[in-house]
């Protein structure tokens, strides 16, 4: 896996449309694009986070600081289970009030002004840590846990939620050339570690 930026610049062969409605459809879309260009949107829509390009400029700056100053620095990946599943008996709307129910209970979790957040995939969360030891960083681990398994999420059509999510931690080691090379091992062990209880719905 891997994550890059990529070009969101428009082109005319962005614009398909088969009438005058789509036509204009397409080019009130288009136009919004270019004004989140000229703003450089930094925020994802869903969760209120740091879109991914944000996050990984972020990143990058703390992974660097840290490598300058030798200061530690640990790296938390939250995977968000199931999303699908509940868009199928929830609505297309549920998978996102969960992401945006669970980038909260990060929020609650992290320390303000300090953690770097942003939703770096569809369904992941990560959580630069600055001058966090990897202790640190399971104790966040246990407490998204907690938070998280806990917390029943309401959803727009009455239902509660409690989904289910995989989370790991990893920190910076001498051997790391770049951010990218912590965030592929935590992101590896995300995928090897037990989820937490089944996603349960009341």
């Amino acid at each position: 896996m891997s994550i890059e930026k990529t070009s969101l610049t428009p082109t005319i062969d962005d614009l398909q449309f088969t009438s005058r409605h789509d036509l204009e459809r397409e080019v009130a879309e288009l136009r919004n694009l270019v004004k989140e260009m000229k703003l450089g949107k930094t925020v994802d829509d869903v969760s209120g986070l740091a879109n991914r390009g944000n996050f990984l400029d972020q990143a990058n700056a703390e992974f660097s600081r840290a490598r300058r100053y030798g200061h530690e620095l640990t790296l938390v990946v939250t995977d968000i289970l199931n999303l699908q599943r509940h868009g199928e008996e929830h609505g297309d709307t549920a998978p996102d009030q969960i992401i945006m129910a669970v980038a909260q209970m990060c929020l609650s979790s992290s320390r303000y002004g300090v953690d770097v957040l942003g939703r770096i995939t569809e369904n992941q969360i990560a959580i630069m840590l600055p001058e966090t030891p990897l202790a640190g960083g399971l104790q966040f681990m246990s407490r998204m846990r907690r938070v998280v398994t806990e917390t029943p999420i309401m959803l727009d059509n009455g239902s509660q939620v409690k989904p289910g999510i995989k989370v790991s931690a990893d920190m910076l080691r001498p051997e790391d050339d770049s951010f990218m090379d912590l965030f592929q091992r935590t992101w590896k062990r995300t995928k090897k570690n037990p989820a937490t209880k089944k996603s349960a719905v009341a």
